[in-house]
């Protein structure tokens, strides 16, 4: 980590998440890599729509704490504490959290401010669209805005942002790297040790669950010479992107029913974890040999388990979806030109079969993890951008 001077104070702003959210874990982790270096912090955190309440319950009670947080955004932009806002791409989130930095902006200009973007909702959205015009109005307020790779970046810069104000940061995760050694000795199976497989994510059909599961039967039947495990992980979430199950219950029943097929089977081994954290999510990771994530989500853009999975040792099995290409370069995974269950099969079964190529691709992986998206080097780069725009200068 690179030592620096006393810094001053960010005002970390976000929404609450209801399950797990991208953009909570990054403004957790932009807090922790700047811990150490001088920077205070204070929150406004958002509250999201709990629509299990009743419906007048529901909407009284969000808009007064909506009016809360108004009033601590409008406390700290008195106080000119530097803005960092992490912005979701809705209607709903421009009102509450957008045009409020935009005001801000026309009553305390002086105040600097940054805007970042998880996701890549604005990537679909035509740039004569209302939420496009009203998206690059609320970023015209921003003295720096973030993304998460070089497509978003051109996208913004084609639609008028300037180009000097447009920054690539990439995630990081908080899953401290493996060895090299940890690695080979991960990879170094026994003729009939298994071949352990995970997918972890929220579980939203276009995640790429459904097919996770569908591909794990169809390795019975190809004689791979050792026995399959797989681990689902994961809350059985229901949102907006949910299409194939109206329910969560509906969503937990064809899991369950995906897996009693799996089990059935001779040389297929397959269990459901519905989520983990901490040491727990750790030791699935560390335990896996291949991590499987055939997103085809809309909105992808740099998923934080894939980093957590090059950093744990796994060869990957994955998707071209939003920016997972750039993020993991040439020779570090298996890409999917399609994300079918026989595709995924198939890819699994050369891993399976080839213990070369999934010693090269983790390895790749883990030393591009290493040099890439380190923690110390992410609080490098955020240090960087905001003692930029306070004028707090760096050490000699």
């Amino acid at each position: 980590m690179t030592e620096r001077g006393p810094a001053g104070t960010i005002t970390l702003v976000y929404d609450s998440p209801i399950s797990f959210s991208g953009q909570y874990a990054a403004t957790a982790l932009i807090r922790e890599a700047l811990a150490e270096r001088g920077w205070t912090f204070r929150a406004v955190e958002f509250p999201a729509l709990d629509r299990t309440a009743g419906r007048v319950a529901r909407y009284l009670g969000y808009v007064a704490q909506v009016a809360r947080c108004w009033r601590a955004l409008a406390a700290t932009v008195r106080a000119g504490t530097v803005l960092h806002v992490n912005l979701p791409q809705s209607r709903a989130a421009f009102a509450k959290m957008g045009w409020p930095v935009r005001l801000a902006d026309r009553l305390r200009p002086s105040v600097p401010k940054v805007v970042s973007l998880h996701g890549s909702v604005f990537m679909g959205w035509p740039r004569a669209s209302a939420e496009a015009r009203a998206f690059v109005r609320i970023l015209g307020a921003a003295d720096v805005v973030t993304v998460l790779g070089p497509n978003q970046r051109a996208r913004l810069v084609e639609w008028g942002i300037d180009p000097a104000r447009v920054v690539v940061v990439e995630n990081t995760c908080e899953l401290a790297p493996a060895t090299p050694a940890a690695v080979e000795e991960k990879h170094s199976l026994g003729a009939d040790e298994p071949l352990r497989l995970l997918h972890l994510s929220l579980l939203v059909e276009s995640k790429g669950y459904p097919e996770f599961l569908e591909a794990v039967e169809l390795l019975a039947g190809r004689g791979l010479g050792r026995p399959v495990e797989a681990v689902l992980c994961g809350p059985p979430a229901f949102t907006s992107f949910c299409t194939r199950f109206t329910t969560v219950e509906a969503k937990a029943a064809w899991i369950e029913a995906a897996l009693g097929r799996i089990n059935a089977r001779a040389g297929v081994r397959a269990e459901w974890v519905p989520g983990a954290r901490g040491a727990e999510k750790q030791a699935l990771f560390d335990a896996a040999q291949v991590f499987v994530f055939p997103s085809r989500f809309p909105v992808e853009a740099q998923p934080l388990v894939l980093l957590e999975a090059m950093a744990s040792g796994c060869a990957l099995v994955t998707s071209r979806a939003g920016e997972i290409p750039s993020t993991l370069g040439e020779g570090t995974a298996v890409l999917l030109d399609e994300t079918t269950p026989a595709a995924i099969a198939d890819a699994v079964e050369r891993l399976a079969t080839d213990d070369g190529l999934r010693r090269s691709l983790a390895a790749a992986a883990l030393a591009r993890v290493r040099t890439r998206f380190g923690l110390d080097r992410y609080g490098d780069v955020w240090d960087g951008i905001f003692r930029s725009l306070t004028a707090t200068p760096a050490p000699a």
